[in-house]
This record gives structure tokens, sequence and C-alpha cells, in this order.
């Protein structure tokens, strides 16, 4: 079956599914970086929220074996499941006193997101763009967001400057940034990992093999600049005051590799690590890691101790190194 077959199989199915309680349709949602996405959506009068079902994550499980019925039984009980436990209802955000507390800023790459900008209040940074967007965080769930367009500044009769500034001060309590040792970031991320196994799968050696696997969280020369949810991250680099007592701990300015919209990899200029070393570890996060869709920039960053802000790297007059 090709993808073309698929989708319009899910969407018949769904459709008979959920034929007396919600309207199924397809819709190309933009993505960040210009990606188009086939999203099948489900909007129904009783749910407050139902997930959006990116295709192409079925497609790619498709193709690796798993059937056409175990996929289709898996997005239904996906959004019966969502309806029952969302608790984000979005009708809140009709009025904007009801959005404000939800809105916060997202870092994304100007140049890849031209047509998307176009229906987008913004603020240029660096070679990037700062937009809104309302985000729901909610235990056992993963985090949901919506761009705000210029259709909403019309429907909450505000201009992009309040917009803008309340999206900002709301930053820390929403993303609040998160700095930690790179070592550090891995050995929390795998003992979170291992925490949700059975608990006939621990092991009391677990911890050993933590350190093992990683090593003990100690000083790094790289540190990762992100939030608690690991989510739209990068907004860390909007923390003027974060950034300057960094780089007060380090004594010395220090290298920013933007290695995705979630979080950014600081570096002190202290480390010895060259700026084409730096280029070319950026290179590889972007083109082996990273997603398309998570992308931020090719770009490598400096904080200057001096001028207190966040430069382009290769435009630094007096090298640092």
């Amino acid at each position: 079956m090709g993808y073309e077959e698929l989708l319009h199989y899910f969407l018949d199915e769904l459709r008979a599914a959920f034929s007396d309680t919600a309207t199924v349709y397809l819709h190309q949602f933009p993505k960040n970086n210009g990606i188009p996405v086939d999203t099948i959506c489900i909007s129904s009068k009783e749910a407050s929220a139902y997930p959006a079902i990116y295709f192409s994550d079925y497609w790619n499980r498709y193709q690796n074996g798993e059937s056409r019925e175990t996929l289709l039984e898996n997005i239904i009980q996906t959004c019966q499941s969502a309806a029952i436990q969302c608790p984000w209802d979005f009708s809140r955000a009709l009025t904007y006193s009801s959005a404000q507390p939800y809105l916060a800023p997202k870092l994304i790459h100007k140049k890849r997101n031209q047509e998307l900008l176009k229906n987008v209040p913004y603020q240029t940074f660096l070679d990037l763009a700062i937009v809104s967007c309302l985000c729901f965080f909610s235990p056992g769930m993963p985090p949901a967001s919506a761009l705000i367009q210029n259709q909403h500044l019309d429907l909450w009769d505000i201009t992009p400057e309040t917009l803008q500034m309340d999206a900002s001060q709301n930053l820390n309590s929403l993303l609040t940034p998160q700095l930690l040792p790179l070592d550090t970031l891995i050995y929390q991320i795998i003992r979170e990992e291992i925490s949700g196994l059975s608990k006939e799968d621990e092991n009391p050696d677990t911890p050993a093999l933590i350190r093992e696997l990683c090593g003990d969280p100690s000083e790094s020369p790289m540190y990762v600049l992100t939030n608690a949810h690991r989510y739209l991250g990068a907004t860390g680099l909007l923390q003027e005051n974060l950034l300057k007592q960094f780089a007060i701990q380090q004594s010395a300015g220090f290298f920013i590799l933007p290695s995705s919209i979630h979080e950014v990899i600081l570096i002190p200029e202290t480390s010895g690590i060259s700026p084409k070393e730096l280029q070319n570890m950026l290179m590889e996060i972007n083109t082996t890691t990273v997603s398309a869709e998570e992308w931020l920039s090719n770009e490598i960053y400096y904080y200057s101790v001096n001028q207190e802000k966040i430069l382009f790297a290769d435009e630094i007059k007096t090298k640092p190194w």
C-alpha cells in the first residue's frame, strides 16, 4: 500500500469510527522551517481537544512493518484517551485575558520561515525570529503549542507589542530555563528512562551502570541550555541575566551552538575547542541528529562579556581565541 492509499484508508476508517461524535478532515499543516505535514484533524463538539495526527509518523511505522489495522487501532485509542484526559480547554483562547497566561516566545529561523512569518507577528533576533505561541503542559501528556498569527491580534484587539511583552514576561514561568553540564543532562535522561522500567526489570546496580555509561556528573566544557520540559528550550537565549551570570561563573565569554529549537549548547571560550571544530560539531548535529522541523540555525554565536550580548562568532573583530 502506498503513501496516498494508506492516508485515505485512515481517513475513511476514522470517519466511520467517529461518524456520530466528530468530524475528520485532512489539513496540510505548515510546521517549522516551511515543512508541510499531512495532518489528520478530528474536531468534536463534546471534547475540548483531540490530538493532531501527523501522518508521517504512522507512515514510517507502516514502512517498518506494523500493519495498517494495528496503526488504525492505535490512532483511535489515542484520540479516545486524549478526549477523556486532555486538561486543556482551547476555547479559553477566544479571549485575550484567558489566553495571556499561556503565552510564551519561540525561536525559529527567519529565512527558512519567510512564508510563515508573513502571517505571524515577530521580532528579529540574530538570524532568528521571535514568535509567540500558546503553550500547554500537563503531567503524562506531551507538550502542546499553537502559533499566534496576525488574525489572533484582530480577534483579541491587541498590538504586536503587547503580545510580545506578555509572552516575554511568561518566559521564566512557562519555560523556566535549565542550564546543565552536558554529561549531567545525559545522566538525568538515562535515569528517567530507567525509572520507567517495571520493578522486575530494575537492577540494584543501575546507578553504577549509568556512571559506567556516561561517567559521574562533573564539570564539563559543554553545557546545555533548555528547560525542565526540554521543549522550546532555545528561548533561554532571551534570558539576558542568565547568560550574564554564566559568563561571570566561567570568567569568560562563551560560544553558542543552536542545536535545535528545544536546546542550545554553551561552550566557554576557555575550553580550547577551536571555532572550526565548533562549526564541524554544529553541522554534524544538524545533519545527523536534529529533525528538519526542529532545526534552528547553522550559525555559531558568541556571548561577549564586554558588550553583554550575543554576537555572530564570525563577526567578532577582536578574536578571543
